[in-house]
């Protein structure tokens, strides 16, 4: 059996209808549920197919959640989502027109050009577009690549 892709992320919210304003600024479509069901989940295709059967976000309404705590070196206190994008530059674009404040996307030593921000419930999402000319996509050309993301991954999980 060989593993594909995760075909989904399970989030928990303590206020649906504003996760849900949130997730559709991102472009996602909701598939099930919506603002005031207790489960929604968006989806990048719709309606869904076996063919684009792919990237849903769930949201599980859970009034009492509280986010993990920052700590040192795990990025939204539990970790980030990375999800690939086509256009990085044109999501960041969209997502300021709907009012979304996300820093502006950089080129990152490990080959990509991404952002970082919260959504509304503290979870640590990052939109990237692969860059495939970088040496992180052909392992036996790496060099020093590797080194240099390491150096950045520190940089950002101490803040600075």
């Amino acid at each position: 059996m060989l593993l594909r892709t995760i075909n989904a992320l399970t989030l928990c919210t303590r206020n649906m209808e504003r996760s849900c304003d949130f997730y559709s600024k991102l472009g996602l479509t909701v598939t099930f549920g919506g603002p005031s069901a207790g489960f929604t989940t968006f989806s990048a295709n719709a309606p869904v197919t076996a063919s684009n059967n792919a990237l849903h976000i769930n949201l599980v309404l859970a009034e009492a959640y509280t986010p993990p705590a920052p700590q040192p070196g795990a990025p939204g206190g539990w970790g980030r989502a990375v999800i690939f994008v086509d256009d990085v530059d044109a999501l960041h674009t969209q997502l300021a027109d709907g009012g979304v404040t996300a820093p502006a996307p950089r080129d990152a030593p490990w080959g990509e050009r991404y952002f970082h921000l919260l959504d509304p419930d503290g979870h640590e999402l990052s939109f990237a577009t692969p860059q495939y000319d970088h040496p992180r996509w052909t392992p036996e050309d790496s060099g020093g690549a590797l080194g240099d993301a390491v150096d950045e991954l520190r940089a950002e999980q101490q803040g600075t």
